[in-house]
């Protein structure tokens, strides 16, 4: 009998459990089974953006057509947000545009010295709602500053030729958080 005794010590012992001490009674002390504590939920995951679809520029100029060769398309993609928030962005940017008095019969020429450049702060505003996801893809453009004069001699027409944009940023204005977008530009061929 003792050697049975001292097999099931040793046996609790090994698998991490105090021995039970040798009585006369039948009935086993137990130890409780440890309590698992709730783990806290999950926090939501900030607002911010992330790389968005090269594509999706590409996608809005094609289907703008006219005379969007020269907008830019700024494509976005913010996460984080809450499903079906409404979300007022600010896109905004310095655009520079060299615009000249074209032939308005299709020839390829310009009115003697009606070469200007403008320069000068661009920028748009829409509201967006977030996805089931809490996602806004989405994509804002962008026109280039007007000429400061636009009178042309008769049978012309101001058009830009050159324009490119920098310092672009995408705000979403709801979560004040900012995103520096790529530049772009263009020129005619």
């Amino acid at each position: 009998m003792r050697r049975v005794v001292m097999a099931v010590a040793l046996l609790l012992t090994a698998c991490g459990q105090a021995p039970v001490a040798h009585s006369t009674s039948t009935s086993l002390t137990t130890t409780p089974s440890p309590t698992t504590t709730p783990s806290p939920s999950p926090t939501p995951e900030a607002a911010h953006f992330v790389a968005p679809e090269p594509s999706a520029a590409k996608m809005a100029a094609i289907n703008a057509g006219g005379d969007a060769a020269f907008w830019d398309f700024v494509a976005f993609h913010e996460v984080g947000l809450r499903a079906g928030q409404s979300v007022s962005y600010l896109v905004s940017g310095t655009g520079t545009a060299n615009y000249q008095c074209m032939r308005t019969d299709g020839t390829l020429d310009a009115a003697q010295g009606s070469n200007q450049v403008a320069t000068g702060q661009v920028s748009a505003r829409k509201a967006l709602t977030a996805d089931a996801s809490g996602e806004v893809n989405a994509v804002i453009t962008l026109r280039p500053p007007a000429p400061a004069n636009p009178r042309c001699p008769s049978g012309y027409a101001i058009q830009a030729w050159r324009v490119s944009y920098t310092n672009t940023t995408v705000m979403d204005e709801a979560n004040n958080v900012t995103w520096s977008a790529p530049g772009s530009g263009g020129q005619a061929q």
